[in-house]
């Protein structure tokens, strides 16, 4: 697959624009990825919530059932399943 990019500070607005045989998994994935405007899932400590930045996540693990979310700093609990996690986050 060839890929172009053209980059021009002064655009009002991105866009990109696929030519495609056809769909793909990994199509489907980067397509979800450029449409996603959230950079950050929302996450718990105790009865406080927190954007916890994509960037700032280092490791995602399961503990008695429980999804974790570790950053540098912190520990939160994310009240949802792993898998929609991974349907979130950016690759």
């Amino acid at each position: 697959m060839k890929v172009k990019l053209n980059i021009n500070s002064n655009l009002n607005e991105e866009k990109a624009e696929f030519w495609i045989k056809k769909m793909t998994t990994k199509i489907e994935q980067i397509t979800k990825e450029l449409n996603s405007k959230q950079d950050f899932l929302w996450c718990y400590q105790d009865r406080d919530a927190f954007q916890v930045k994509y960037s700032d996540i280092f490791l995602i693990q399961v503990e008695n059932e429980k999804t974790q979310i570790y950053t540098q700093s912190d520990k939160y609990i994310f009240k949802e399943r792993l898998y929609q996690i991974e349907n979130n986050l950016p690759s």
